[in-house]
């Protein structure tokens, strides 16, 4: 626990020194590059690095979030939205379990690291014979951290920012 406590810190400092923002919107800055990130989210862009995602992938890893929220309630196989939620979801649990089997050889100091590490010890148990979390049970997990990490705290930041543009009082 130590070791993760140790991460969360490293990355609350190393978020501080990347991301800045005015309420009023003029400025936005984040990871170094000013206007870039302002459709991808703020959120996405920590939930990406707290899992270890490459860089690069950031747009890819956006558009699956979008893609697999956007089918949501949509029940019609032949459904653009269904379909598209699907691909996004096979093409974001491939590169997961990609990354996974590459954090079991190659542990690094990221959040799917630290979940293999404690599937593996046994730190984590799970509803299976063996006690162990499966590969499946952590892919839905982080199937879950950035469907709904990514959703609602966009929205709780847009939304905050929203209310105090609009009560500029309660900025104080």
């Amino acid at each position: 626990m130590a070791y993760a406590l140790s991460i969360v810190k490293q990355l609350c400092g190393h978020i501080g020194r990347n991301v800045t923002f005015t309420i009023d919107g003029e400025e936005l800055t984040v990871f170094g590059a000013s206007e870039r990130y302002r459709d991808e989210g703020v959120p996405l862009i920590v939930i990406a690095e707290m899992m270890g995602f490459d860089p690069e992938q950031r747009k890819k890893f956006y558009k699956w979030s979008d893609d697999m929220m956007a089918g949501d309630g949509h029940m019609e196989p032949d459904d653009p939205y269904l379909i598209a939620a699907t691909e996004a979801f096979m093409e974001y649990v491939t590169y997961c379990q990609a990354l996974i089997e590459q954090r079991k050889i190659d542990p690094q100091e990221d959040l799917i690291s630290i979940l293999t590490g404690a599937a593996t010890d046994g730190i984590l148990a799970a509803a299976s014979d063996d006690g162990q979390l499966q590969d499946d049970e952590l892919l839905m997990f982080l199937v879950l951290l950035v469907v709904a990490g990514n959703e609602t705290t966009r929205n709780a930041i847009s939304g905050g920012m929203l209310a105090l543009s609009e009560f500029p009082e309660q900025k104080a």
